[in-house]
């Protein structure tokens, strides 16, 4: 079974169970990247994100042909730091978002501007 099945505006994950948007929004500051959420759809984790990244990395050429030519997770996103568990990742009381990329390292940057690449809500 292929891990990733395009359903023309989302991508889902066999792997995880996630619906992707295929292709990111524009760079954009934390609080715009909050504010632009599509309805049923949300930010997500450190975890998710890196779970992505991780199947973009075992499989280019499949991740490649679901999420198309270009949109692949290969910049700075936006990502929530907490878990899918909901534990809080990072020092306690920093800011609730960190930029991730393809190194998986989370930097606290909420002065940038970074895509943000949404998924579906529970």
């Amino acid at each position: 079974m292929p891990r990733f099945t395009n359903h023309i505006t989302y991508v889902y994950d066999n792997v995880t169970g996630l619906n992707w948007k295929v292709s990111p929004n524009n760079r954009m500051l934390w609080r715009e990247a909050e504010a632009g959420i599509p309805s049923g759809w949300r930010i997500p984790t450190l975890d998710e994100m890196q779970s992505l990244i991780a199947g973009q990395k075992d499989n280019l050429a499949e991740c490649n042909a679901a999420f198309g030519e270009g949109h692949l997770p290969t910049d700075w996103f936006w990502v929530h730091k907490f878990n899918a568990a909901g534990e809080e990742q990072g020092s306690p009381g920093a800011f609730a978002a960190y930029f991730v990329s393809m190194g998986f390292t989370p930097i606290n940057r909420r002065m940038e501007r970074a895509l943000c690449r949404y998924v579906q809500t529970d």
